[in-house]
């Protein structure tokens, strides 16, 4: 399964545009982040510091914390809440 996006606060983000909703900088991150990789280890950083379990997204809310959107779970041409991609 590969990682697409992200759903916060009853939105869909693209990999690139998910940090910038969660940076006091928005857009700083706009699809600068386009590798998994870096926008997992921003997401892991934040969670850290706001003391959120990532492995177990049972104990959070989208409201509050971004989870992850798998390839798999993408049914449509989901577009990102920021940018306009398609996930």
């Amino acid at each position: 399964m590969r990682i697409v996006g992200y759903t916060y606060r009853a939105e869909n983000y693209c990999l690139g545009c998910i940090v910038a909703q969660l940076t006091t900088n928005p857009g700083d991150a706009h699809h600068s982040e386009r590798q998994t990789g870096n926008t997992e280890e921003h997401l892991n950083l934040l969670a850290r510091l706001a003391g959120i379990d990532r492995e177990d997204e049972y104990t959070f809310n989208s409201d509050y914390f971004p989870k992850v959107i798998f390839s798999t779970q993408v049914e449509n041409a989901e577009e990102c809440g920021m940018c306009g991609d398609i996930l």
